[in-house]
């Protein structure tokens, strides 16, 4: 067997906080955009009707924000009476923020020609979120596809 070489970067811990209603919250420091494919592969096995579905989300909620912080940031959403919705916004921001960071400082030398504009129209965001309806799950997932194929 050929010993193909070493592969693997440690990446810093995430000190990230946000503000909720007037108390600081940190993110996980652990979280890395593998969460987020563990996440989004239990929230496509799950069945959209199964009760238990919902508890994927706030499992999810739990590896986004800081373990000592998430009793003080699930309370305060109790407390101000959040909707799922309100939540979602909340881990979509954190997710944005871990998953635009850069991996590598940008090249210095210039990109190339620009690509030209796609033929074909996109489906809207907006139509593909209201046919999935109360599934924050795959509301995000779409999102997160469509920012990606926007910037590939």
């Amino acid at each position: 067997m050929a010993n193909l070489g070493k592969f693997g970067e440690a990446r810093e811990e995430l000190t990230d906080t946000f503000e909720y209603f007037e108390t600081e919250i940190r993110v996980n420091p652990n979280l890395s955009e593998v969460d987020i494919l563990d996440f989004m592969e239990t929230a496509f096995t799950v069945d959209q009707e199964d009760p238990k579905a919902i508890l994927v989300v706030k499992e999810f909620l739990k590896s986004l924000v800081h373990p000592d912080d998430f009793n003080t940031f699930w309370e305060t959403a109790r407390a101000k009476r959040q909707r799922i919705e309100d939540i979602q916004n909340v881990a979509k921001s954190i997710v944005e923020a871990v998953t635009s960071r850069p991996t590598q400082q940008p090249s210095g030398s210039v990109r190339g020609r620009r690509s030209t504009k796609a033929k074909s129209k996109a489906v809207s965001s907006s139509r593909v979120l209201t046919r999935l309806g109360g599934r924050p799950d795959l509301q995000l997932a779409v999102v997160k596809a469509q920012e990606g194929r926007r910037a590939g």
